[in-house]
């Protein structure tokens, strides 16, 4: 069969946040929500200048977005990685977070954990 190659895959993002959101599994609308005002903040950091002063932007103290946000997440290079467009953009588009929504445990007797 025809396998469609796809970069900028949105829809599967659609699909990990539902499974964020399912009850059936642990989750919530509040998780969901929580998870994107997260990202919409970062990313807010990080496609700015990215020299803020820390005037409530999200960066404390002074120190300049990109240099918070590579602390924060402790990001190899640090500021130097977080300069260039398609890190910024990977590292966004790879989530700020990992839930493994696609697991199975074997171990587990539960209705959705374990998928014989």
């Amino acid at each position: 069969a025809p396998l469609q190659v796809v970069l900028d895959f949105e829809g599967y993002m659609n699909v990990y946040a539902d499974a964020l959101g399912n009850p059936m599994v642990g989750g919530s609308q509040e998780c969901v929500d929580l998870i994107q005002a997260a990202h919409e903040d970062i990313a807010e950091l990080l496609m700015g200048d990215g020299h803020g002063d820390g005037d409530g932007d999200g960066s404390p103290g002074g120190m300049d977005d990109l240099m918070y946000v590579a602390e924060l997440f402790n990001i190899c290079n640090g500021t130097d990685a977080l300069e260039e467009e398609k890190n910024v953009k990977s590292f966004l588009g790879d989530g700020l977070v990992f839930f493994d929504v696609q697991g199975n445990d074997p171990a587990c007797q539960g209705d959705l954990c374990n998928i014989q």
